[in-house]
């Protein structure tokens, strides 16, 4: 609800909403959240409003959510695929380094 919270008071500065949710998808590397899982937060809150708004709300509301949470959605899914290629890059630089120093010691033996 928080991050919901934030990016409704950045909807007028779009590029602070994209750090601020990139970052977020970012961290949710280290709590090993499942990317297939993130679109649904969205269809989730928008079922827990729609019913407690009553007569007030309206086809236009619920596109201007589904719009937000497309939003949160990439963004946080970008930062996420970002990170996790990061780490896998720099898990492959750490091994390749690895062997190359096992490959210099083997030959530094002979």
């Amino acid at each position: 609800m928080q991050t919901v919270d934030k990016c409704i008071t950045r909807l007028d500065k779009p590029e602070r909403m994209t750090s601020l949710l990139l970052q977020l998808g970012k961290r949710h590397v280290d709590y090993q959240a499942n990317i297939k899982l993130i679109p649904i937060i969205g269809k989730q809150f928008i079922g827990a409003i729609e019913p407690k708004m009553g007569n007030a709300w309206s086809h236009d509301i619920k596109a201007s959510w589904a719009g937000l949470f497309s939003i949160i959605n990439y963004n946080m899914r970008l930062g996420l695929m970002e990170e996790k290629n990061k780490r896998i890059q720099a898990s492959k630089d750490i091994e390749s380094s690895r062997k190359k120093s096992e490959e210099k010691r083997r030959r530094d033996r002979k």
